[in-house]
């Protein structure tokens, strides 16, 4: 009896001996994986520092590939264009924040060669000039160079004179300063400490039409009409401090992507990104007492997302008016995306500028970013391949190592007929198709004469492809966790009674793929009630039969009055299914009035 009790209180001891060692080891095995130098965070910064690494090398690689081009130079132009690929360059040149990652990269840790000054120092021959007090005013440059560097003093025998340049007339009619309209001039970099007449630049660069960048800005109060219709400028420069007036600074740059940052003096903004199409992102605003901003953009933008402190008169002047541009918004507010899926009805084939979409974008104003996705000429299978739901997939082939587009053979994943970019076959415009990835590779495809072509972006090793290989297109990469899908499709199946289910059936995997609850399938306009009752089976509440609000009388058919040829809308109805869909959104409660 003794000798159990005794067996039983060493079990007891060892037991919880077992129980603290177990503690410990869990412990210290924790702290193996998640501490600060655990196995887990470790294996995070390797994986990150390769990445950067790898960030490092292939931006080397970019700029031995130009030298060897160039037998052995690489020019700033060149050096800043390879950067801006891989991310944003600081404002003193000397930090590149990478897009892929975020991180932050000294530009001297990738090269510290030398880079060549690709403009010409212009000499006074291409300029038409007077002298006074040692002082050479240029008043219109007249050479033939196409990108520029000019020099703050010129000198005349053995006379040093310093640089100043002319004052633009302040009136369209009169916009006769030193490089309006001009179109030859590609770059121009400004040395330092260049003046101006009167410290006023207005519309010193008015009509370039070829103008592509701006370094070096001089200091300016005046910068009215800068770059107004400057259709070909992509970067913008920064803005100096001191600018007051930027009525009409940007109007008409279409090609640019990106906006300077408005500097604290700022208090004019009249129409400075009008017609700015092709603008987005962040728009840094630290001026604090900005009163007008009438026409500041366009009714029709990308998304642009305005940073301004809320507490400021800036931001109570843009909020007054920001509701009359869609897809403009306060940094940092909830906004909720919608992409639109379709064929040339959502593209807006006959609408003369207006389609379904931005309709609905001028309704929801600041409550969403709409994303017009739509392709003509395009089958649902089509549509479905570059959204996800169905993907493509390539046949075997090899791509190379440099840029050289090479031929491919595309399919749909479930065998179904695909025919991408057919209409549009433009990068700008092929919406959700580019840039896309084979194997990890990012380029574009392109159609050609029958045949379809996968140009890589940039170089790098040669890899063979296997078959039926998937092809990640845009549209999964960029558009799938969108809030709200829009789907019209069918008008190029021939939709009929009989093929209706094959149709729904590639919508909702559409749907499936899109990862969402939230949802609209527009029904078709000329496959009849029958068609469209199918259609309203599948999708119950989230199905929108626009025909009555489009039809004159109960047939619902749609008018002539609303048509642009026998299948399109005129803006008149595009207008009208942006509103249709408008009130369906409300319906469902995606949105509040």
């Amino acid at each position: 009896m003794r000798k159990l009790k005794q067996n039983k209180g060493i079990t007891l001891i060892a037991l919880v001996i077992t129980i603290v060692v177990m503690l410990i080891l869990a412990g210290v095995s924790i702290s193996m994986l998640f501490g600060s130098n655990g196995i887990i965070n470790r294996a995070k910064e390797a994986k990150e520092a390769s990445e950067k690494q790898s960030i490092i090398e292939n931006i080397k690689f970019d700029i031995a590939t130009k030298q060897t081009k160039n037998l052995g130079s690489i020019d700033e132009d060149e050096f800043l264009e390879i950067l801006n690929k891989y991310g944003t360059i600081s404002e003193d040149e000397n930090i590149i924040t990478t897009s892929k990652g975020n991180y932050q990269i000294k530009i001297s840790e990738i090269y510290d060669g030398k880079i060549e000054n690709p403009l010409t120092t212009t000499p006074l021959e291409s300029w038409e000039y007077t002298i006074s007090d040692q002082i050479i005013v240029l008043k219109k440059y007249i050479g033939v160079d196409e990108k520029i560097y000019i020099p703050n003093t010129f000198t005349i025998g053995d006379s040093l004179y310093n640089t100043v340049l002319d004052k633009t007339s302040s009136s369209l009619s009169g916009t006769n300063g030193p490089f309006a309209n001009n179109t030859i001039l590609k770059a121009v970099k400004f040395d330092n400490n260049i003046n101006l007449k009167n410290n006023s630049s207005w519309g010193i660069f008015y009509g370039c039409s070829n103008l592509v960048t701006v370094y070096n800005l001089p200091n300016i109060s005046e910068a009215s009409y800068l770059f107004n219709n400057c259709s070909s400028l992509k970067n913008a420069p920064e803005l100096p401090e001191g600018i007051t007036n930027m009525d009409h600074t940007f109007y008409g740059c279409v090609s640019l992507t990106k906006a300077p940052i408005i500097p604290s003096t700022v208090v004019q903004m009249y129409a400075t990104f009008k017609a700015c199409k092709n603008l987005e992102g962040i728009i840094d605003i630290k001026a604090a007492n900005i009163t007008n901003v009438s026409d500041c953009f366009s009714s029709r933008n990308k998304q642009i997302y305005l940073k301004v402190d809320n507490n400021s008169e800036s931001f109570q002047t843009l909020n007054n008016i920001i509701d009359e541009w869609p897809n403009i918004t306060f940094y940092g507010e909830k906004v909720f995306h919608i992409a639109c899926y379709g064929d040339s009805l959502t593209r807006g084939a006959g609408g003369n500028g207006t389609t379904y979409v931005n309709a609905l974008a001028s309704k929801l104003k600041r409550k969403g970013n709409v994303t017009n996705l739509g392709v003509g000429g395009e089958n649902t299978s089509t549509i479905a391949g570059r959204q996800g739901g169905i993907p493509y997939i390539v046949g075997k082939l090899k791509i190379p190592s440099d840029t050289t587009p090479v031929e491919i053979v595309i399919s749909a994943k479930d065998g179904s007929d695909v025919k991408p970019a057919l209409q549009d076959n433009n990068k700008s415009i092929v919406q959700g198709l580019n840039p896309c990835y084979i194997n990890s590779i990012e380029g574009r495809i392109d159609y050609i004469k029958g045949k379809y072509y996968f140009t890589r972006l940039l170089p790098g090793m040669s890899v063979d492809i296997s078959d039926n290989t998937e092809i990640l297109t845009d549209g999964m990469v960029s558009y799938r966790d969108t809030d709200v899908i829009i789907i019209w499709t069918g008008q190029n199946d021939s939709a009929t009674i009989e093929n209706i289910s094959e149709i729904i059936t590639k919508q909702q995997k559409m749907i499936e793929y899109a990862n969402t609850d939230k949802y609209v399938v527009i029904g078709l306009l000329y496959s009849g009630d029958k068609v469209n009752e199918e259609m309203a089976k599948a999708y119950g509440e989230h199905f929108l039969d626009v025909r009555s609000a489009l039809s004159k009388d109960t047939t619902n058919t749609v008018s002539t009055e609303y048509k642009s040829d026998g299948v399109h809308l005129n803006s008149d109805g595009y207008t009208i299914v942006g509103t249709q869909v408008y009130n369906k959104l409300l319906s469902l409660g995606y949105i509040t009035e």
